[in-house]
């Protein structure tokens, strides 16, 4: 019988485990730091160099390295503000969004395979059980 506590684990690993290897994977050319980055730039939504560093909690020249490295691999992009010249926001590009989709592809093909395996009573069950589990995660993470 599988525990509950077994298959976030199980999960969770899994989804690591592809993480890092796709980041070993040469096609993406990205260290697990650069990964970390662009994940904050994504999380954070346009932040400037600053709100980055302040972020991730490292010094602006590290960031802004950083930042010219992903720029270079054409995974970032910097757009310059139309009141303060001066300032800068960074922005994912479409080769962010090819590399991250692959897991977006997974999950659309597992949830058609779901919808075609399970009957409906069990896919409300089932979108009932995730959202409680997306609410605990939220209440965790609040605190």
């Amino acid at each position: 019988e599988i525990q509950l506590g077994d298959w976030s684990s199980d999960v969770c690993s899994s989804d690591l485990k592809r993480f890092y290897d796709n980041l070993n994977n040469k096609e993406s050319g990205l260290t697990s730091t650069e990964a970390f980055c662009l994940d904050a730039i994504y999380i954070l939504n346009r932040p400037t160099i600053t709100e980055l560093a302040k972020f991730l909690k490292i010094s602006n020249s590290n960031v802004a390295y950083r930042i010219m490295n992903l720029i270079n691999k054409g995974y970032v992009k910097k757009i310059q503000s139309q009141f303060d010249k001066r300032e800068y926001y960074l922005l994912t590009t479409n080769k962010y969004d090819k590399y991250y989709g692959i897991d977006n592809e997974l999950l659309e093909s597992v949830t058609s395979k779901l919808e075609m395996k399970l009957t409906r009573e069990e896919i409300k069950k089932l979108d009932q059980s995730l959202r409680s589990v997306m609410e605990e995660l939220e209440e965790e993470n609040n605190i």
